[in-house]
């Protein structure tokens, strides 16, 4: 969440229509079956509790929810802040007051959100965040006017206590720098000159009378103290990466730590929509950074015949994420590269995964080096698809995290969540609708131990008059978490009569992941046995029928050995449990 770039993206047919439902309660999301849906796919419904819980603004309150956002954790570990854009109406400040804080964490109420009015006007469009003077602050980046909000020890924002910072290594034409019609480059973000605090490298291009000078440079700004007392910084150092035609030279940029390191390496597209690849190995060296991004080339056009000649830049920052997608060996941490990639036919349109390890970057990648694809619904009322994209949390709380993308017809806007990790497949396992786009964060709403997904919904109207909304999606097990044979280790499982259960981890101190295969689904009973063989706690599970994993809490068990035994109408499982608090 650290380095999550932030975009107000409302594609027009995400556009609200005006016979669209006037209140955001009593919602029909009516469950229907289809060939793209998961067989137990989760329907949530707006007002039920512990499923979809909501507000929405007001003409003197418009677009509530421009910005959802959580600054992560505080310093002693806890859940910290959320940062949302909000009107004059949603807190009890002025009309200036257009951002504000919220904390999170299991008293996290959606009605009284405890919200604190922040006195800084940053441009939401393309804001950053990072650790830039500390590690126990998040400070705020303004990409799109090169300033900093510094935090304070409280975490609030003033627009008094900010850093602009500028560039010694200019053109000879007005001011020197091209603006937004000219070069880009997203600012790449990460641990560069030390490892526990943020730097900035920013790219632009040189404004020379003769055009055929202009350069792309890129400068570094060392993170720290010193940053962070400046009113104006300028660079630390410069590197020039070359020549480049002005008229179509957008630079899209992905960071991520793609080779589980501990520091985010960078992808890079040049104007011919080739990518290049930087190992943010240390010491780092900026002259390093720019010759990577010339030379070290990771994909090609020549070498994927399917890829569209596209105009947009390509890898679009809207469809393109960084997330745990595939499951990996132990002491893999790496992430993976979780894309859109633009193609001759639009039928053919798929969601990209490339696998993150030690090795990513050490070769080039084709669109048929993709560990999955997930293809196109084909969903008639999903013409428009993919939207953008979020990793929205382990909202299943069995370790595989949920990924969310959006559809659309012109007048909806379809919520598609699929269960990655160990159930990756091509079935959605979450359906939403509503009659605009949303982009959100994961965050801490309850005590359920599940992650939560709160969405904006700036361009939401209803009859009513209501204009903007936030949405509050909680976890649940009710989301079907069925297992992927392709990424799940389920043939090793010990079974009879087709049923087995094992537990992950194990020992276990309050719950544990059960890893269940089973012939049908049905209603099953659970119980723990002590080794008196007494009940010590019993219960209900839903199956779904086949491998799936289910999160199993026992809070009251003191340590000790325990079986676990699961039995249905004609089949049981037994497994033991080892709590050590």
């Amino acid at each position: 969440m650290r380095n999550l770039q932030i975009f107000v993206f409302l594609l027009a047919w995400f556009a609200a229509a005006d016979s669209c439902p006037g209140v955001l309660h009593a919602q029909s999301n009516q469950p229907f079956k289809s060939p793209a849906l998961d067989s137990n796919c989760y329907f949530p419904q707006i007002g039920v509790p512990a499923e979809i819980d909501t507000i929405v603004g007001n003409h003197s309150n418009e677009e509530l929810g421009s910005l959802v956002h959580n600054l992560g954790s505080n310093a002693n570990g806890n859940p910290g802040n959320v940062l949302l854009g909000t009107g004059p109406a949603f807190t009890s400040g002025g009309p200036s007051e257009v951002f504000s804080i919220a904390p999170t964490g299991t008293n996290f109420n959606l009605h009284d959100l405890k919200a604190k009015a922040q006195q800084f006007l940053p441009d939401v469009i393309n804001l950053r965040f990072g650790h830039f003077h500390n590690r126990a602050n998040v400070d705020i980046f303004d990409a799109l006017n090169w300033i900093i909000y510094w935090a304070d020890e409280n975490g609030n924002y003033d627009s008094t206590r900010h850093t602009t910072l500028k560039s010694n290594v200019i053109g000879d034409e007005i001011e020197g720098i091209l603006g937004d019609g000219g070069m880009g480059f997203t600012p790449y973000i990460s641990h560069l000159s030390n490892d526990t605090i943020d730097d900035i490298v920013l790219g632009y291009g040189t404004n020379n009378f003769d055009i055929t000078t202009d350069s792309l440079i890129l400068i570094l700004f060392n993170g720290g103290s010193s940053l962070a007392s400046k009113s104006i910084a300028y660079e630390d150092t410069s590197a020039n990466y070359g020549r480049v035609d002005p008229s179509h030279s957008y630079h899209s940029c992905v960071e991520g730590d793609f080779r589980g390191i501990g520091r985010e390496d960078l992808v890079m597209s040049d104007q011919q929509r080739t990518l290049f690849f930087f190992r943010n190995d240390p010491p780092f060296r900026l002259s390093a950074l720019a010759n990577a991004l010339r030379f070290d080339t990771l994909w090609t056009r020549t070498a994927n015949v399917a890829w569209g000649d596209s105009n947009n830049y390509w890898p679009d920052p809207f469809c393109s994420l960084v997330m745990h997608a595939l499951p990996k060996k132990p002491g893999d941490n790496s992430y993976d590269w979780v894309v859109s990639v633009p193609t001759s036919n639009d039928s053919d349109l798929g969601i990209f995964i490339f696998r993150g390890g030690p090795y990513f970057g050490s070769h080039r990648i084709t669109i048929d080096s993709a560990a999955f694809v997930i293809l196109h619904p084909q969903v008639a009322f999903e013409p428009n698809w993919p939207g953008q994209f979020f990793d929205v949390g382990d909202m299943t709380g069995t370790g595989n995290r949920v990924f969310y993308t959006l559809g659309g017809d012109g007048s909806y806007a379809y919520q598609n969540f699929y269960v990655t990790g160990q159930a990756l497949d091509q079935k959605i396992d979450i359906f939403n609708f509503a009659n605009a786009g949303a982009f959100g964060d994961t965050l801490t709403a309850d005590g359920d131990n599940l992650e939560d997904f709160l969405m904006g919904l700036p361009n939401y109207s209803t009859d009513s008059g209501g204009i903007g909304s936030i949405w509050l999606m909680y976890g649940s097990k009710q989301i079907p978490v069925h297992l992927n044979p392709q990424f799940a280790d389920i043939v090793n499982l010990p079974q009879k009569d087709g049923a087995g259960m094992a537990l992950s981890p194990n020992p276990a101190q309050t719950w544990s992941v059960a890893t269940i295969i089973w012939p049908q689904a049905e209603n099953v009973e659970y119980k723990f046995y002590n080794l008196l063989g007494n009940v010590v706690q019993s219960g209900n599970l839903l199956l779904l029928g086949g491998p799936e994993q289910q999160r199993l809490y026992f809070p009251n068990l003191i340590s000790g050995l325990y079986v676990l035994e699961i039995r249905g109408e004609s089949q049981s499982a037994r497994t033991k449990l080892v709590v050590a608090r």
